[in-house]
């Protein structure tokens, strides 16, 4: 075991790596989730977040997909105001709030080995238990453009744990990003429902690109199936952010341990031997502009992944499976760059 020591991670601890879990149904612990868990817990203890996260009042939607709706008024109320976004592009600002600014002895979770600008806070607003925000290369001042270093980065973490819970995400700026200084949201679905962006079955477009098939959120997938397949995995999810990034199209992305993107399993009753990748998923989405009020819920990545986070309670009470995805139809880009998506990978 080499992947952690104190709070200083190992992210090139390959020994420490684990693509299939062995016991999926099981929920397991590398000393990379003991380590977030236990520090996260210590500062829920000690009054560093904004409110204290009781476990949010969740419900699996009647339907096809099983959709998870929780309910948590306190993220709408207590959170620190969004920054108004008006690019895909916009530049970083020192002058607005970033995360060189955040008192590290109350927040700070972990840095990495290899940069210790990399480093990994408490979200102060927590969606979720473990709710972390993963910073690379933090004191660069980098703006929220994911970065090939940032994808790479991240897709080490999950290999670095064995929790089927753990789940990283990016909301680009105009997608509901809050704040422009690069970050990944890290957390753990503490809940017997699964996202259905773990089964979904994929069709592929190329040898490596995959299509979410039969699933309103339509996307872009990706998945790690051998430590051996990082760097290609990272390139190619880097060429298609990129691409959204410098044409001004706001995304959402997603990563999650699940089934191969080929099973023809379906269903959202996970089986014991079902965990065997890591998916990236991609969403080109619409742009929204400013600082829009989310509402009963908004369309970021958590929602179109299936976790609906609702603010409200008599929306919580009276959430569809129509209506979901409604919305996640409504915002969807994906028709309009999969042309151009896959000229990028005709080479």
């Amino acid at each position: 075991m080499c992947s952690q020591v104190g709070k200083v991670v190992d992210l090139n601890c390959v020994e420490d790596y684990a693509i299939h879990l062995t016991s999926p149904s099981k929920e397991q612990c590398s000393p990379l989730d003991d380590l977030i868990q236990t520090v996260w817990k210590e500062k829920m203890q000690n009054g560093s977040f904004r409110y204290k996260l009781q476990h949010p009042s969740c419900k699996k939607l009647p339907g096809h997909w099983g959709y998870l709706a929780q309910f948590n008024s306190f993220r709408a109320s207590s959170r620190r105001p969004p920054q108004a976004m008006v690019s895909v592009r916009q530049p970083f600002d020192p002058e607005k709030f970033n995360f060189t600014k955040v008192e590290l002895d109350k927040e700070l979770v972990f840095e990495t080995q290899q940069d210790k600008e990399d480093i990994c806070i408490i979200n102060v607003s927590p969606i979720e238990f473990g709710h972390c925000l993963f910073l690379p290369q933090v004191r660069r001042c980098l703006p929220q453009a994911l970065t090939r270093y940032a994808i790479e980065a991240a897709l080490k973490l999950m290999l670095l744990s064995k929790s089927k819970a753990m789940k990283m995400g990016f909301n680009s700026l105009c997608a509901y990003a809050s704040v422009n200084h690069l970050h990944w949201h890290l957390y753990y679905l503490q809940d017997e429902f699964e996202v259905p962006t773990a089964w979904v079955q994929g069709s592929p477009l190329t040898a490596e690109v995959y299509e979410l098939i039969d699933y309103p959120a339509k996307g872009f997938a990706l998945e790690l199936n051998s430590v051996n397949q990082l760097d290609r995995v990272a390139d190619n999810v880097y060429k298609i952010v990129d691409y959204l990034h410098h044409n001004e199209i706001a995304h959402n992305v997603f990563i999650t341990r699940g089934r191969s993107l080929s099973s023809k399993s379906k269903g959202s009753s996970i089986d014991p031997d079902s965990y065997e990748v890591i998916r990236v998923i991609i969403w080109a989405r619409e742009s929204v502009f400013g600082r829009k009020p989310p509402g009963d819920f908004c369309i970021a990545v958590c929602e179109l992944a299936g976790q609906m986070l609702i603010y409200n309670e008599e929306a919580f009470n009276e959430v569809s499976e129509t209506q979901v995805t409604t919305a996640h139809q409504a915002s969807s880009q994906h028709q309009t760059v999969k042309p151009a998506i896959l000229k990028l990978f005709e080479n």
